[in-house]
């Protein structure tokens, strides 16, 4: 886990920072950019503080839609050729176009749940629809 601050001077003199930081190897978990030092220092804390705790802060910003392709094209060589098309398939027809445009973390289990609700299909349908569902949750 790493962080910066960069000082940076508008064409007004402005004098803003911009806090930047990244976990792993370099990788890019965000930015902020305040007017105060101190803000910059206090956002990165916070930041850090939530990687520490095991917050996954990419999907603060990760629609589900794109999560989805991502999912996707992780599942062939893992599971069976079948599985990977049936599950294709339940998430093309199955999930709504408000679920794909919300954001990772603001998907809740009455949404989940309603999504389900919806679906017009038998019990034992339903059940594997929900461990399609269920494998992208745990795999996002």
């Amino acid at each position: 886990m790493s962080s910066t601050i960069r000082r940076r001077v508008g064409k007004s003199g402005r004098i803003s920072y911009q806090a930047q930081v990244f976990s792993g190897k370099n990788v890019f978990v965000g930015s902020k950019t305040s007017d105060r030092r101190k803000d910059a220092v206090a956002w990165i804390e916070e930041k850090q503080s939530e990687l520490r705790s095991g917050v996954d802060l990419a999907s603060s910003r990760t629609l589900v839609r794109d999560a989805l392709g991502a999912w996707e094209n992780l599942l062939p060589g893992q599971i069976a050729e079948s599985t990977v098309k049936y599950y294709r398939s339940v998430m093309r027809i199955h999930v709504p176009q408000w679920l794909k445009d919300k954001r990772l973390c603001d998907v809740s289990v009455s949404d989940m749940q309603n999504v389900l609700n919806d679906i017009d299909l038998s019990i034992g349908s339903k059940q594997r629809i929900r461990t399609a569902f269920m494998s992208f949750s745990h795999g996002a």
